[in-house]
């Protein structure tokens, strides 16, 4: 009854404060504002599983305001010394903080179920479709919001009993507020972009690495399962810091060893609460961890090389946790066989068709198997990516995520474009057999529920919540966050078919034209994996924007070509040829952005090879295309080679 009336009081205390109430009004007022201005933007801006990360500004205002209001609240409770004139003062001290946590809790609940609501009209409003996306924004909000304003509480309650009324509690609360508080990621960016998923400092930091990018295409929002271990340990350490500084209003004997037991359970609580974190939390999102590969490629060494005196037959790959892979061959000349798969998974066990261990040895991305002589190995390993998140999987072709016959890294760290390129070294096909728990989107056949199967030089596999759309033979499946406007993927796919025709025109070995579309809002390379054809737009707006379709061309001769990714200047002159053909560009120069990166002597050879280029005739510019593609492993990237090729080039045409 006692906790019912403190209840019933504390309601009263929140909902007559001009302070309490005003921070509830502010932050209405701008998480309106921001669908305002989004609704109105002239320039129409989508990515609106993003816009969802910039309900952080006021969060971190609202931490501020409700550590004030709370520590307001309770010095004032303490300096009158009203529990102690009751003759259970302690038990009335902690009941007062817990009813202050229920009523703060519920209302704040209220509060924010009602901005999910004006989240959702917003989301119906611009024609994004119902699924599972606006549950996942509810969810993300929830987290997030729930236990930023629950730590805000407590900070103030804990201020309150150690510095009592004291002139510097504020600069104190100022202090928490710029380490703690929901805003710390982007203030102290710096150094929370160097903490890894894995680390147990991810701890001190409440929200996301980056308000910016808290959504990302078919991996959803930025939370996982170490996120929901984190709030609950960020509770027990609450409980256990709140308990400790009580103590010293705890007098009797009896009370003062149930409160200590208590804590010391709590903090067992606590850390273990913190130790799954650190081993559930996702790599998605993670800054270090991105950082951390592009290091490890960077000073890529390879010991030994590789032994690939074999021939594969078959895949059987069952997706789970460890995933487990079994590769059949057609013949083993070695009994040192040697794979590609990425440095970052752990390899539980390798075992042969006896079901014996065999030993290996990792070297980067190569696995030495020591001695074997069977005709299949089983691989069992943990897949550590940051393409993956909770139960949502987008593993591409490019990356090593299944043994592959394969003699060096995944990956080239180039240092003029400042970013990983992949290498596919192999058209040779292999059969593909994947079992999975769940339903999944390839490049092979499905055969039946959860089994697929079908020829491929790389295998693509995605789970996850998508939408689709069935346009003529093609198959659109697009990002929960885009609006369900189909003419968007009408235009896109009337100018893939029109770059697939002038990209044939050249007379190159063009990919054939994909029957599966998935778009992607992510930055990356387009890839084709037979049928399917993996588009991330590079773009905050609409894939049909102006903004956006310039930067078709480009990818789509990623796509279509093979080696484009890494002769990449050849696909850049290309692509900008095609822009200017097709009027898609945004006005100034075409050259590409690598030009900065270039020296001064560089600069000019690449301009004058450019010029020379946009001058000549159809014929002439296909011609020089063509003959630049045939020799594009010699010329590689290098202007200077390239400019002297296409001079002599242009003087044995003319």
């Amino acid at each position: 009854m006692r906790l019912l009336n403190l209840c019933l009081f504390y309601f009263k205390e929140m909902m007559t404060s001009k302070l309490y109430l005003g921070m509830l009004f502010l932050f209405f007022v701008t998480f309106i504002l921001r669908f305002i201005f989004r609704i109105t933007d002239d320039f129409g801006m989508s990515d609106y599983g993003n816009l969802v990360g910039e309900v952080f500004v006021p969060i971190g205002i609202a931490f501020l305001l409700y550590i004030v209001f709370f520590y307001r609240s309770f010095s004032n409770e303490l300096a009158y010394n009203v529990q102690n004139f009751f003759s259970d003062s302690y038990v009335i001290l902690i009941q007062k903080i817990i009813a202050q946590a229920i009523v703060h809790v519920t209302v704040q609940v209220l509060f924010i179920t009602s901005q999910i609501g004006c989240l959702w009209v917003f989301y119906w409003r611009v024609g994004v479709p119902y699924t599972s996306f606006y549950l996942e924004a509810a969810q993300f909000l929830y987290i997030y919001y729930i236990t930023t304003i629950f730590i805000a509480f407590v900070l103030g309650i804990i201020i309150a009993m150690m510095l009592n009324k004291s002139k510097i509690s504020f600069v104190v609360i100022f202090i928490v507020w710029l380490l703690l508080g929901p805003l710390n990621t982007t203030i102290f960016s710096s150094y929370f972009r160097e903490i890894p998923a894995a680390s147990f400092q991810s701890f001190f930091y409440v929200t996301v690495q980056n308000i910016s990018d808290v959504y990302r295409s078919y991996l959803g929002f930025a939370f996982s399962y170490g996120t929901l271990w984190k709030a609950l340990a960020w509770v027990f350490l609450s409980i256990f810091v709140i308990g400790l500084c009580s103590l010293k209003w705890c007098r009797i004997s009896r009370q003062r060893i149930y409160t200590i037991g208590t804590l010391m359970i709590t903090f067992v609580l606590f850390l273990t609460s913190v130790f799954i974190m650190a081993r559930t939390n996702s790599m998605a999102f993670q800054f270090a961890d991105a950082e951390k590969e592009n290091q490890f490629y960077q000073g890529y060494k390879q010991k030994q090389p590789a032994d690939l005196g074999y021939l594969i037959n078959e895949y059987e790959i069952k997706l789970g946790s460890p995933i487990e892979v079994k590769i059949s061959f057609k013949e083993m000349d070695t009994t040192t066989p040697s794979f590609q798969l990425s440095n970052a998974y752990v390899i539980e066990k390798i075992i042969d068709s006896k079901g014996e261990s065999v030993e290996f040895e990792r070297d980067g991305d190569l696995v030495h198997i020591k001695s074997s002589g069977t005709n299949e190995l089983v691989f069992f390993y943990q897949i550590k990516e940051p393409s993956i998140q909770r139960d949502r999987l987008l593993l591409t072709g490019s990356m090593g995520w299944y043994p592959k016959p394969y003699e060096g890294p995944i990956y080239q760290y180039n240092e003029q474009r400042e970013k990983l390129i992949p290498l596919v070294p192999t058209k040779d096909s292999f059969k593909f057999n994947v079992y999975s728990e769940h339903d999944v989107i390839t490049n092979i056949n499905k055969i039946s529920n959860h089994f697929y199967q079908g020829e491929a030089n790389s295998l693509f596999v995605m789970q996850a919540d998508v939408n689709k759309y069935e346009f003529n033979q093609y198959t659109i499946i697009y990002p929960l966050d885009w609006s369900e406007n189909k003419e968007q993927f009408n235009k896109i796919i009337e100018l893939t078919e029109l770059v697939h025709g002038d990209l044939s025109k050249l007379g190159l070995d063009v990919k054939r034209m994909p029957e599966q579309f998935i778009f992607q809002s992510n930055t990356g390379l387009g890839q084709l994996y037979e049928r399917t054809l993996v588009y991330p737009t590079d773009s905050l707006y609409p894939i049909d924007s102006i903004y956006t379709t310039y930067l078709t061309p480009p990818k789509l001769v990623e796509a279509f070509v093979e080696d484009a990714h890494v002769y990449y200047e050849w696909a850049n002159i290309v692509a900008n040829i095609l822009v200017d053909q097709y009027e898609l560009g945004l006005g100034g120069d075409l050259y590409p952005m690598s030009f900065i990166s270039l020296s001064e002597e560089e600069h000019a050879i690449a301009t004058k090879v450019y010029s020379t280029l946009f001058e000549v005739d159809r014929n002439t510019q296909q011609e020089l295309l063509k003959k630049w593609y045939q020799h594009r492993e010699i010329l590689d990237n290098n202007w200077t080679l390239i400019g002297q090729f296409i001079e002599e080039a242009m003087t044995d045409a003319n």
